[in-house]
């Protein structure tokens, strides 16, 4: 059997945004269950609020995009 070695794929900067990204995404799991049990059924609203602003941001730089396609803006296809 042939001895292949495998190529790092993942370097240490990209492992410590994916363990910085499992925290703060673990912890807004936790704040989600102390929100539900402060406001009850209410919760929906945070989750609508988020939506509406999240859209917002996600059309405002696809329209930074569209109109500067030679930017550099992350969702660029041009990049």
């Amino acid at each position: 059997m042939e001895h292949t070695e495998l190529r790092r794929a993942i370097g240490p900067k990209l492992l410590l945004a994916f363990v910085i990204g499992d925290i703060l995404g673990a912890g807004i799991y936790a704040l989600v269950g102390e929100v539900g049990a402060e406001v009850g059924g209410a919760i929906w609203t945070a989750f609508l609020s988020a939506l509406v602003l999240a859209s917002f941001t996600a059309f405002s730089l696809g329209n930074s995009c569209c109109s500067s396609p030679r930017s550099t803006c992350a969702a660029s296809p041009n990049r």
